[in-house]
């Protein structure tokens, strides 16, 4: 079954912001060489990145019509199973024994198609949602890495999920969305 807009867009948020701590996590504690001394650490948030980078916004809409299509489709093929089913209990008699039967396999067919359709919305929904997943984590990857580079941080923490208080000058938010948004606009 196909479910609202919001629920993809937290479950695309969710395990983007899982994946993307994880990753740029082993990233810039494998590419900078250990110190002695407490580790530097900085946060992004990752909802506002998501928020206020245009290919997110632009994989949400694709995302959104993909879905919008393919319900429209479901919903179709749907009422033809209903139509098919009414025409079924409308040919009851002995009469109708050869129309029936062609019904009963046409809505066979039909409802069969019907499942078919349904299995392969949520295939591409989910191929949508892990593509646009991989390209905003490398990018975002990507992005960090660069700035950890720079900065001299050990951590980026994902402020919406892991931090619960930081001096401002460790939040590099604004930061990640001008870079990404420059990477896109390339």
């Amino acid at each position: 079954m196909i479910c609202d807009r919001q629920y993809w867009c937290r479950l695309l948020a969710t395990a983007v912001v899982a994946v993307a701590v994880v990753v740029v996590t082993i990233a810039s504690v494998g590419a900078i060489e250990p110190k002695a001394g407490p580790a530097r650490i900085a946060y992004v948030s990752v909802q506002k990145v998501l928020g206020q980078y245009p290919a997110a916004q632009a994989s949400a809409k694709r995302f959104q019509q993909f879905r919008d299509e393919k319900a429209r489709a479901i919903a179709e093929k749907q009422k033809q199973v209903e139509t098919l089913r009414l025409q079924i209990a409308q040919l009851g008699g002995v009469l109708q024994a050869s129309k029936r039967a062609k019904a009963i396999r046409d809505e066979e067919r039909a409802r069969a198609e019907f499942q078919a359709l349904q299995s392969e919305a949520q295939a591409g929904m989910q191929k949508m949602q892990r593509d646009s997943q991989a390209e905003f984590q490398s990018d975002m990857s990507a992005v960090l890495g660069e700035l950890a580079k720079q900065r001299g941080a050990d951590i980026v923490l994902n402020q919406d999920t892991s931090v619960i208080w930081a001096h401002s000058g460790m939040d590099w938010t604004n930061d990640v969305v001008e870079r990404l948004n420059a990477r896109h606009t390339r």
